[in-house]
């Protein structure tokens, strides 16, 4: 194996790698944004109150590391390194990174996850490739923001991509503005609400939510948004069948 770097000094290992007692499935990776500009790293699937590592390499390759809890952990970088770390404060697993990168040649670095509190990794995408996915087709899903909160909202759209588009899952809000989706259709014609996945989900104040507000969606037959809510988007999605956007 290679030898990429470790994830810092043993001074710095102990903080990074605060565990936590719940472990969840390997973290997922979602690049969004321009590079150069704000490039948005969503993590999800982190255990909750671990450390997560943001790894950088010049390619993808197999390359290890080199001391700290994780050493000898196979990456899918070249020679990787650590460019920062974020402590996971969201029960739901959740983590959004908005790094503003101003060099055009940070842009062609791969970028991996590895949580603190297993040493599980992300798969590994290149910082200037931010994926957009392809469409796939329409779900619908029953939403109520009364008994749901936005992660149980999205898993409900997951689930219900999964179903009629097995191997897809529900596009985010950002992927839904973005224009990157393949194949998505100009107009919203799934004859429903449409909503997006978070982040950027948050749409108007509920106070009967249980997160306290509704969703940001996209009415029938008006076209997706090119800029991100509120500019475009219908951002009181509360209780209603409702669509999503199916990618893989």
């Amino acid at each position: 194996m290679g030898s990429g770097r470790g994830l810092g000094a043993p001074d710095e290992v102990t903080v990074l790698f605060l565990l936590s007692t719940l472990a969840l499935a390997a973290p997922t990776l979602l690049v969004t944004g321009d590079c150069p500009g704000e490039v948005h790293l969503d993590i999800t699937g982190l255990a909750y109150g671990s450390t997560a590592a943001v790894l950088v390499g010049p390619e993808h390759g197999t390359d290890s590391l080199r001391g700290g809890r994780c050493a000898g952990l196979e990456t899918g970088l070249e020679a990787p390194s650590l460019v920062t770390t974020a402590r996971d404060t969201d029960p739901d697993g959740r983590l959004l990174l908005r790094p503003v990168i101003t060099n055009p040649a940070v842009c062609t670095q791969v970028v991996q996850i590895v949580d603190g509190a297993d040493c599980s990794t992300s798969e590994a995408y290149r910082l200037g490739d931010a994926p957009g996915g392809t469409f796939r087709g329409y779900a619908d899903w029953s939403q109520d923001v009364a008994t749901q909160s936005d992660a149980e909202q999205d898993e409900a759209m997951d689930v219900a991509c999964a179903a009629a588009w097995p191997g897809s899952t529900a596009a985010t809000v950002e992927q839904l503005a973005s224009g990157a989706i393949e194949g998505l259709p100009a107009t919203n014609d799934s004859g429903l609400w449409l909503v997006g996945a978070c982040p950027e989900c948050i749409g108007d104040d509920d106070p009967s939510a249980v997160d306290g507000h509704c969703r940001n969606c996209v009415d029938p037959g008006l076209p997706f948004p090119s800029e991100l809510p509120p500019e475009g988007w219908n951002t009181n999605c509360c209780t209603n069948v409702r669509s999503a956007a199916c990618i893989e």
